[in-house]
């Protein structure tokens, strides 16, 4: 049944419910006896019209109600029956002749029950086939994996501890509640202030007050949550579960704006979140409602400066919505383009608040409580004598005295000290160790240092001078890669990556535990545990010890390479062995895909041209990558099309057309290649996108406007 067809099938439902209705009136009028009977019957059938409308409302859109169609011509035929029964002019010859004033209820107790249960029955599937409908086309939308806060991702991060925070959690909820309070609460602070955990918290406690309408954690390096492309698809993902009344509209508004995901970030915030949200119906229950808040963490670590600035511009327009009383919660560094987000925005549209301006006695109290309990959960897990009390109260003092109001260097110094290749007041012995650090006057002064003694400890530890040389390389291989890398992926396929050998890698990464979490579980992904530790390895000015500096754009110049290595001898034709040229992706299962294009061939895959851009190209990367599209260009579009990428593929051959226009010296024979590659992608998309194998079939019959 076609679009059109569905909606013509409600509408008649629709009308036979009010022939019903009507029928229904004329007897409550002129039959004396089942007064009761035809009431049941009215109600049930008037419950049945509000669903109704909420089918003919989604049955406008497009590619609908593919749950609801077979209930609804089910039902339609339920009340065809019925008004058969009720209509005398549908009934047997002799009862025409019977004037409406001698009308009889048609229907005996029983049958009158069994009617309102088989209505019921209808109903209440209907309703749920509805949600499905809407869900189904809701979850078109993409969604950025990691992104919320109840994600596996955060399952083992921190949260503000009992008695830590006490002060800004209370004032932080009694914004969420106030209805006269700022749209925006602006938590700002220098990395390593402890902005992340207290989102969590603050995102859980939302949630448990049901006041959590969306949470969106950015993180730099972690694929989809590092970069601003599914931050409104998500969102508007979120508030669909967390404000049911929205599906309806938000599910319209998919059908409506064809390929809303692929627009840019200002049409899917007018279209899946600012209208949605405008067009909930203002009750008094929802007017005298508690606000919803959208939690946003780490904004700064959204990738694109200019995004950042839209984000919150986009957000802003929202402060006035008379349908819900919506809040937004955002943490971040005090960097440029948030400064300047704000500052475009009235004074009273957002409420700061500076971390490093809590008064320091409150600050190193917090600090004095995590050691104290975290470091007594690892003189409790250790199974060791340690001596009471361990540490002691000198020790803590000094520790929080260390710390400098920096979270991150409490946590950073608890895995540490908590690894269990290593005897606990040793481990605490190195980091109070003296050592040399940044300049005096550097907030970071003291985090500098212990990061710099974690890693004299864990790449070099008590090995002889020879052996630094090759520890040190593996070491800017390996972490060097991590740290400037767009996405994680897991250590067997960093190694294929790098083509080096898994053990080599293993080793590498197994000593860094307190700074990089490296899962024993083979296929979860190496990840950083805090964006300072990056900040620090890129930044030579804090990295004084340089054997450990990261020089990122020689790190990106060889990813490129070895991704275009690793693509040019793995993809292939019809990578996941199909054999079905006319296949659809949406018959081909995930785990095929997954087994077929491991991550690194994924990543690989998704940023190349990003690690080109990035780094120090020479004159021989043109032409390896005049090479890699000669040969494998179709390869790598079928791989897209199967990760579902197409429109990726698309922006990053329009980088390299860009390229020259940033001082890249790129030969015409590529440039003219990367044209045609563009205007194929283009004109074939709908097709390809469905059915990948068809890439191949589209290519023959392509002529080439620039290239050979």
């Amino acid at each position: 049944m076609d679009v059109l067809g569905t909606a013509a099938s409600v509408i008649a439902v629709v009308q036979l419910s009010g022939q019903i209705l009507t029928l229904c009136q004329k007897y409550y009028d002129d039959v004396k006896e089942a007064k009761t009977d035809m009431e049941n019957l009215r109600n049930e059938i008037t419950s049945i019209q509000a669903v109704l409308q909420r089918a003919q409302e989604l049955a406008e859109g497009t590619d609908k109600l593919a749950t609801s169609k077979a209930l609804i011509r089910c039902l339609k035929a339920e009340l065809v029956e019925l008004v058969k029964m009720l209509d005398p002019g549908k009934r047997k010859k002799a009862m025409r002749t019977i004037g409406l004033r001698a009308l009889k209820w048609p229907f005996t107790k029983a049958d009158i029950e069994k009617t309102l249960r088989s209505l019921e029955r209808h109903k209440t599937t209907l309703i749920t086939a509805l949600d499905t409908d809407q869900i189904t086309n809701i979850s078109k939308l993409p969604y950025a994996d990691g992104a919320a806060y109840y994600d596996r991702l955060w399952e083992h991060e921190d949260q503000c501890l009992p008695d830590t925070r006490v002060e800004l959690l209370q004032q932080i909820m009694a914004w969420s509640g106030d209805a006269k309070g700022a749209y925006i609460f602006w938590l700002n602070g220098m990395a390593g202030t402890g902005k992340s955990t207290i989102s969590r918290t603050v995102a859980r406690q939302l949630a448990e007050e049901k006041k959590l309408a969306a949470s969106f954690f950015f993180s730099r390096g972690r694929g989809d949550i590092g970069h601003a492309g599914k931050f409104f698809t998500t969102i508007a993902t979120q508030l669909a579960h967390s404000l049911p009344a929205l599906s309806p509209s938000l599910s319209k508004a998919i059908d409506e704006h064809l390929n809303i995901s692929q627009r840019g970030l200002s049409e899917q915030w007018k279209h899946l979140i600012l209208g949605p949200l405008s067009g909930l119906k203002d009750t008094p229950t929802r007017a005298q409602s508690a606000s919803m808040v959208i939690v946003i963490d780490a904004l700064d670590e959204c990738e694109n400066e200019d995004d950042i600035k839209l984000i919150l511009a986009l957000l802003a327009q929202a402060q006035n919505l008379n349908s819900i009383r919506l809040r937004v919660f955002v943490t971040s560094r005090p960097e440029t383009p948030i400064l300047c987000g704000f500052r475009r925005m009235p004074g009273e549209t957002h409420q700061d608040f500076v971390l490093h301006d809590i008064p320091p006695t409150i600050v190193s109290h917090d600090i004095s409580v995590f050691f104290q309990l975290k470091l007594a959960q690892v003189k409790a897990d250790c199974g060791l004598h340690l001596g009471t009390p361990w540490p002691d109260e000198e020790t803590i003092e000094l520790l929080v005295q260390r710390a400098s109001g920096l979270f991150i260097y409490a946590a950073t110094t608890y895995r540490f000290i908590r690894q269990t290749r290593y005897h606990p007041q040793e481990q605490l012995a190195l980091i109070l160790m003296e050592s040399k650090s940044t300049s005096a006057q550097s907030p970071t002064k003291e985090l500098d240092a212990i990061y710099t003694q974690i890693l004299r400890h864990s790449v070099l530890g008590a090995t002889d001078t020879d052996e630094h040389e090759e520890l040190l390389r593996r070491f800017k291989e390996c972490v060097g890669s991590v740290v400037v890398m767009s996405d994680m992926i897991p250590k067997k396929n960093l190694a294929r990556l790098l083509s080096l050998p898994k053990w080599k890698v293993e080793l590498t990464l197994m000593s860094l535990g307190s700074v990089l979490y490296s899962p024993l579980i083979e296929n979860q992904p190496i990840r950083i545990l805090h964006p300072s530790f990056r900040d620090f390895l890129l930044n030579q000015q804090r990295c004084l010890d340089t054997r450990f500096w990261i020089d990122d754009k020689e790190r990106h110049i060889n990813l490129f390479r070895d991704c275009l290595e690793l693509m040019s001898t793995y993809l292939r034709q019809d990578i996941c062995g199909l054999r079905e040229p006319g296949i659809l992706v949406s018959e081909i299962s995930v785990d095929i895909i997954q087994d077929a294009i491991e991550a690194d061939i994924q990543y690989a895959c998704r940023y190349w041209v990003y690690h080109f851009q990035q780094g120090n190209s020479a004159r021989e990367d043109n032409d390896r990558i005049l090479q890699f599209l000669r040969q494998h260009l179709l390869h790598w579009l079928e791989v897209l099309c199967l990760l579902g990428q197409v429109s990726e593929g698309v922006l990053m051959i329009a980088t390299l057309e860009k390229m020259p226009e940033q001082k890249l010296n790129l030969s015409q024979d590529l440039l003219a290649l990367a044209y045609d590659a563009r205007r194929f992608i283009l004109s074939n998309r709908l097709m390809i996108e469905v059915a990948p194998l068809q890439v191949y079939y589209s290519a023959l019959v392509f002529s080439p406007e620039r290239s050979l």
